[in-house]
């Protein structure tokens, strides 16, 4: 086991960069990081709490991009019906479902129509299943029958 849980992103001695050079180069980087992903989960965790409603457009616009594009594991363990093993505190599930509400609101809801396109965009086949579930259509505003 690697240790690393939920809180690890938030434990003493960490902190987040302040500059936005500095936080799109550390978003970047975690998109385009390739090991183990469920090593990322706690950092996709944080990076949709802390960064998808950000004052900065550009930031917001890497936040949704990397967040959906490093829930695609997950979607598909999830769609073929295998139980993932991750975290010991917040299941992969969890995690997925919490990260794609903040990304379909971020659909629905940034100030900004060319982020809420990109953030759709960033939704290919591998989410279709899940975005057809009735608690994602009600978060786009729509009711279910």
């Amino acid at each position: 086991s690697s240790g690393i849980n939920a809180e690890w992103p938030l434990r003493p001695g960490w902190s987040a960069p302040t500059d936005v050079t500095s936080k799109l180069l550390a978003i970047k980087t975690i998109g385009e990081f390739k090991f183990d992903d469920k090593l990322l989960k706690p950092f996709i965790t944080h990076l949709a709490k802390e960064y998808l409603n950000d004052s900065n457009s550009e930031i917001r616009r890497e936040t949704a991009k990397t967040c959906a594009r490093k829930l695609i594991p997950c979607v598909k363990a999830t769609n073929a019906g295998v139980s993932m093993v991750g975290a010991r505190v917040y299941s992969p599930h969890t995690m997925m479902t919490d990260v794609l509400t903040k990304l379909l609101a971020v659909v629905v809801a940034d100030p900004l129509a060319e982020i809420r396109l990109a953030t759709l965009r960033e939704f290919n086949t591998d989410f279709h299943k899940q975005l057809a579930l009735s608690e994602n259509i009600q978060v786009l505003g729509y009711e279910t029958v």
